[in-house]
């Protein structure tokens, strides 16, 4: 029952599809519990499918429900524990199915991946057990009772392993050590340095953003509004210098009126240009107290130009972040560059690299913020929002980082307030 194609659906949609699904199933009396699983479940920035682990002793009943529901196109497979749907939408759904004593062993299974999977069945034939397919652990031919994952791990050795993490990059062995990292959570984060308003191509003003904002707790946003080549070229909206100063000033009447809620960053991203330069003059960049800089255009340059670009842009005075360094959409790649020398330019030159929360984007990457971590790099979680609504993304930055085993001092929007103007050197 494999599904090998991503899926060019947002991934924000797709979680809320398999949300809704997982609701749906919590509200039969035959289900004692429900999990997302597969790649959503372990943050994956492609996903082909919705996998869900359900718990119940009334497989048969869960499974005739499931093929009934309206949204379902065509049941594509049907097993004695699993089935394969094909939504409506076009998604595939996999429903996976055990008893409660054989949840745990489900859950890892329907998680995996593949790889963390295979490693662990190892490590169980090793103990003395066998790992199945479907999770169920036996031990000298008799099945093991394992409700919680936590206890398929213990069995065979180890300590839990949280999803992000299963992938068989090293987890496994840093488990077996001792040495698995503290990961981060939405509650570390105090910032949000990059959104948009209705000065640019967002929907909201700049106080219906920060209203939202101190409604999410932040204590630091940075409005971050598009140089005029992007806004003119890709938005068709018409924006010049004299824009950009009088917005100054509404954010310096709005922080008066919130007072200390919330502290305004009047920031802008310029764009990166194709030679490199960046889409204002360094007068009018010296102005806003945060440039972010971005590729928006000619995404498919040369690899060496595309790194020559970035470097360029990273060693300008007046910039601290990259934005979405690679420039994708997903589910494109974006540009291809030579990322060992753009993250060691930003190490040598102390700027930060962003991980964008737009589901449209997750960028960096996991891979990459990995490779860029293990440099030195510094990093910045930030939503890219365009409305309001769009500033509760963070978790998808946070997944990201979750994945890539970042922890908290290689963050800045983890920093509290009064430290992370002082790290962008803003008054405070």
């Amino acid at each position: 029952m494999q599904v090998s194609t991503t899926l060019s659906i947002p991934i924000n949609k797709i979680r809320d599809s398999a949300d809704d699904w997982r609701n749906r199933l919590l509200g039969l009396n035959a289900v004692a519990d429900c999990i997302t699983a597969g790649s959503i479940r372990r943050w994956c920035d492609a996903i082909e499918r919705i996998d869900l682990a359900i718990s119940t002793c009334s497989i048969e009943e869960v499974l005739d429900f499931a093929a009934a529901q309206p949204d379902v196109e065509i049941v594509l497979a049907r097993k004695e524990k699993r089935m394969l749907l094909r939504l409506n939408s076009g998604i595939p759904l996999q429903l996976w199915l055990d008893h409660p004593s054989n949840f745990g062993g489900l859950a890892l299974a329907a998680t995996g991946s593949i790889n963390h999977f295979a490693h662990l069945q190892r490590l169980a034939r090793a103990n003395g057990y066998a790992l199945k397919e479907d999770g169920e652990l036996t031990h000298a031919g008799k099945s093991v009772a394992c409700p919680t994952e936590e206890q398929i791990y213990r069995e065979i050795g180890l300590p839990f392993i949280t999803p992000e993490l299963r992938e068989d990059r090293g987890e496994i062995e840093a488990a077996q050590q001792g040495n698995l990292p503290e990961l981060i959570t939405r509650e570390d984060l105090h910032a949000d340095l990059h959104m948009h308003t209705n000065w640019s191509d967002g929907d909201n003003s700049i106080r219906e953003m920060a209203l939202a904002a101190i409604d999410l707790g932040h204590q630091v946003i940075a409005i971050c509004d598009h140089s005029p080549l992007v806004c003119g070229r890709i938005y068709g909206k018409s924006i010049n210098a004299g824009n950009y100063f009088q917005q100054k000033e509404e954010i310096q009447k709005i922080r008066g009126e919130l007072g200390d809620k919330i502290r305004i960053v009047h920031g802008i991203e310029v764009d990166i240009r194709p030679d490199g330069t960046l889409d204002l003059e360094d007068e009018i960049l010296q102005q806003f107290e945060l440039v972010i800089a971005s590729l928006h255009t000619a995404h498919d340059q040369p690899r060496e130009t595309i790194t020559d670009r970035l470097i360029q842009a990273i060693r300008h005075p007046c910039v601290k972040i990259i934005a979405h360094p690679s420039g994708r959409d997903l589910p494109g790649t974006g540009a291809e560059a030579d990322w060992e020398q753009v993250f060691k330019a930003a190490v040598e030159n102390s700027k930060v690299l962003e991980i964008n929360s737009n589901p449209h984007h997750l960028d960096l990457n996991d891979r990459l913020a990995r490779q860029a971590a293990e440099m030195g790099a510094k990093f910045s979680i930030d939503t890219d929002a365009h409305r309001a609504s769009a500033l509760v993304n963070l978790k998808y930055g946070v997944g990201i980082a979750r994945k890539a085993r970042l922890q908290k001092d290689a963050i800045i929007t983890c920093l509290e307030k009064e430290d992370l103007l002082r790290f962008l050197n803003i008054d405070r």
